[in-house]
């Protein structure tokens, strides 16, 4: 038989409370322009209103000296296109959504939660932190 000692201490972390960058949990979904377009402008496009600019992947590595660094691999499309169900009182399927995918860095205009079309049921939740 083994016994833990677990000791719990309150403490304030900061995980970046003042940033306005932050790591996606859960994809932030939006609509383009037109559906002829198929294009999305950061900052305009529906969903998009408080996304001041889309950095790229955050990756966490660790050096020779196990040291930890962060660092952003940029790329060119982080778009993917998300199904949001079956509406059975109408027998259709619902639109398809675009959505940037959780893991993506993002630097944000006004700091909250959760940004994106349907926020509010927890798409587009994100982690500010400090970069």
């Amino acid at each position: 038989m083994s016994v833990g000692l677990v000791e719990i201490k309150e403490e304030k972390l900061d995980y970046g409370q003042d940033s306005n960058y932050g790591i996606l949990l859960e994809p932030l979904l939006f609509l383009p322009e037109s559906d002829k377009k198929k294009e999305a402008e950061v900052g305009v496009s529906k969903g998009l209103e408080d996304i001041e600019e889309i950095l790229g992947l955050g990756i966490i590595s660790q050096e020779k000296n196990n040291a930890l660094s962060y660092h952003i691999e940029k790329f060119k499309s982080v778009v993917e296109k998300l199904g949001v169900g079956y509406n059975e009182g109408s027998k259709a399927r619902r639109p398809l959504l675009y959505s940037i995918p959780p893991g993506i860095v993002i630097k944000v205009k006004n700091r909250r939660k959760a940004y994106g079309l349907l926020s509010d049921l927890g798409f587009g939740s994100a982690l500010l932190v400090k970069i």
